[in-house]
């Protein structure tokens, strides 16, 4: 089981920082900054239990683009579907992905607001690779959003090529297709079609 390691003292940092967009620049200087903590919990003879291949992939990992976190706001559980009503929530959450030859080992969670975040935790070998399957195939300079939908367990990567989420293409990891077989068949999905899969899975009858 891939462990999950909270919050703990700064120590100095072996990971590199790489570029991104300066919209998440705050972030990654918070990635940066509370990320050596966390290496040094992970034990090197036991390190492949936490998404590192290797005590030299500890030693000399980067950070990569950062995934803001999006989830479905309390109307979309208590109404019908509204034809062009917003139903998304932008989180001041956001998965960043520790990186080593090329490969997400791990996910790194900053959490906060402007200069007041800080790096939570340190968890999801098996997400981040998911991610960067999911991401992969994608323009390197559009946004990332990561949709987590919590009453089902079920997550989504979100491509954004401009700055409308109602434009982005939806693209179901594992977790989303096994909460939602109508999810199966087609790689990504428009925000009106996951809207109202979501809903039918929410509302379906309970089985005896």
């Amino acid at each position: 089981m891939i462990r999950n390691f909270a919050w703990g003292a700064i120590v100095v940092c072996f990971c590199s920082f790489l570029a991104v967009s300066p919209s998440n620049d705050e972030v990654m200087v918070a990635a940066r900054e509370g990320l050596p903590a966390f290496l040094k919990l992970v034990p090197v003879s036991n390190c492949q239990e936490y998404g590192f291949p290797s005590a030299e992939a500890i030693k000399y990992c980067t950070l990569g683009k950062p995934f803001q976190t999006l989830s479905l706001n309390p109307d979309f559980y208590r109404e019908n579907l509204k034809a062009g009503k917003n139903y998304l929530m932008i989180g001041k959450e956001w998965r960043v992905p520790v990186i080593y030859d090329s490969a997400f080992c791990s996910i790194l969670i900053v959490a906060g607001a402007e200069s007041n975040m800080k790096a939570q935790s340190l968890s999801g070998a098996d997400l981040a690779r998911q991610l960067q399957k999911a991401s992969r195939v994608v323009t390197p300079t559009d946004d990332f959003y990561f949709l987590r939908v919590f009453q089902l367990s079920a997550d989504f990567f979100v491509d954004a090529k401009t700055s409308s989420l109602a434009e982005a293409a939806y693209i179901p990891l594992p977790s989303a297709i096994e909460a939602m077989p109508a999810l199966r068949g087609k790689p990504s999905f428009t925000l009106g079609e996951v809207l109202s899969i979501v809903k039918a899975a929410i509302t379906r009858p309970a089985k005896d």
